[in-house]
């Protein structure tokens, strides 16, 4: 049902030693963590009043777990790693004498094995994703998946020449391109579903196309009132972060060149924005830009010998950042059933008699985070989400670029 049951709690742990230790709701200053399809693992912050003398007798030393439950509709929790104590600072007061205020960053189970181990092992003829998912499960430790797309190239050889994990994949990303879409642009990130860590190897595009919208509740559908005070779906408040001139310079295209090994000489291949914008779907009717192309922009050296290979690369860094151009963060309350790299829609009404709904930001939008925060307030649990509306819905701006590829709200 649409109206939420506020009725839940969470409770936070430390185990230290074997031991857990319990931290009240009133002692925590801030607890919060953070997913994000654009970042391979989950973290967070947690900021308590040390009455129960942790620093002394633990102590803390970074090998200690964080146990967060949690939950609404049901009961959820997540395990993590300490990865930084941060700060710790002496306070007092009557009431409770001489304490100290510690603050920890956390992060997720596979954060450490990602970057702390570097390799040298080498791959002959395989697939792009399957050598992903074979540094994932055993180098890395990862043992489940949720969203999965298989590459399209293979390579001849492939070597981690001691590189860790993460940079192994970085590598590999910029070079494929996805089977299910047809583009490069791939993301891997981690979310937690059924109280089980998961992790997500999946292009962009493949998102951005989702149909299906969904559905925490009753339905996916968003807005700014409601009949219900407490309304999953209520948008409690916005922030809507708007161009970045700067960062569109390398939108406008440029030149590549790559090496023909063979012919002994290099090769260009040229882009632009309005050929690029027509590579991929879009949330709405009209893309973010006039026709910014520029071909002169940027000329750079890939050192890379396929024509195909250099165009995913591009495409790349094209899609990830012209679809940061323009997010909208949402504060609504919290539900343990949200996922990042899902689809949802706001109905935005408009402020003219003559339409019902607003014709820049209506429709539909891709979830890239979700920040979960924990308080003493009510409601206890709220959660910021960050969308993704990398199009206009229906702008009425004729020199925008239009969409090629549209996926639109209903």
């Amino acid at each position: 049902m649409k109206h939420a049951s506020l009725q839940g709690s969470f409770n936070i742990t430390l185990i230290i030693d074997g031991e857990e230790i319990g931290i009240l709701a009133q002692e925590i200053g801030l607890l919060y963590f953070i997913e994000d399809i654009f970042s391979y693992s989950i973290t967070g912050k947690l900021t308590f009043n040390d009455r129960q003398g942790i620093m002394e007798f633990g102590p803390l030393t970074g090998h200690e777990k964080i146990v967060l439950t949690y939950g609404i509709n049901h009961t959820t929790t997540h395990e993590f790693n300490i990865f930084k104590i941060d700060k710790v600072i002496p306070t007092w007061s009557e009431a409770n004498g001489k304490n100290n205020f510690i603050e920890i960053i956390f992060v997720d189970d596979w954060f450490f094995n990602l970057i702390g181990r570097e390799y040298s092992r080498s791959w002959k003829e395989s697939i792009g994703s399957d050598i992903v998912r074979d540094i994932s499960e055993n180098m890395i430790g990862i043992e489940n998946w949720d969203k999965w797309e298989d590459t399209n190239e293979e390579f001849e050889y492939f070597y981690l020449p001691y590189w860790t994990p993460k940079k192994g994949i970085d590598w590999l990303i910029k070079r494929c391109s996805g089977n299910d879409s047809g583009k490069s642009g791939f993301l891997m990130y981690n979310n937690v579903v059924d109280s089980q860590l998961r992790s997500n190897f999946v292009t962009l595009e493949k998102l951005l196309q989702q149909t299906n919208l969904y559905e925490t509740t009753e339905n996916a559908i968003y807005s700014f009132t409601s009949e219900y005070e407490f309304d999953w779906n209520r948008i409690l408040s916005y922030q809507l972060s708007g161009i970045d001139k700067l960062s569109r310079f390398k939108l406008k295209g440029g030149n590549r060149k790559g090496y023909d090994s063979k012919k002994k000489q290099f090769f260009d291949i040229d882009f632009d924005y309005e050929n690029s914008i027509g590579e991929y779907t879009l949330l709405g009717k009209k893309s973010l830009f006039e026709d910014i192309s520029d071909e002169n922009t940027q000329h750079s050296i890939t050192g890379e010998s396929v024509g195909e290979i250099i165009e995913n690369i591009y495409y790349n860094d094209f899609i990830k950042r012209y679809s940061l151009q323009q997010t909208l963060n949402i504060v609504v309350i919290g539900n343990e059933d949200r996922k990042i790299g899902e689809m949802i829609e706001i109905e935005w009404p408009s402020i003219h008699d003559k339409e019902m709904y607003n014709k820049n930001f209506g429709g539909k939008y891709l979830i890239k985070s979700i920040t979960h925060q924990f308080g003493q307030g009510i409601p206890f649990y709220q959660q910021k989400i960050s969308l993704i509306k990398n199009a206009y819905e229906d702008s009425d701006n004729i020199n925008l670029v239009k969409s090629v590829n549209s996926n639109l709200g209903a």
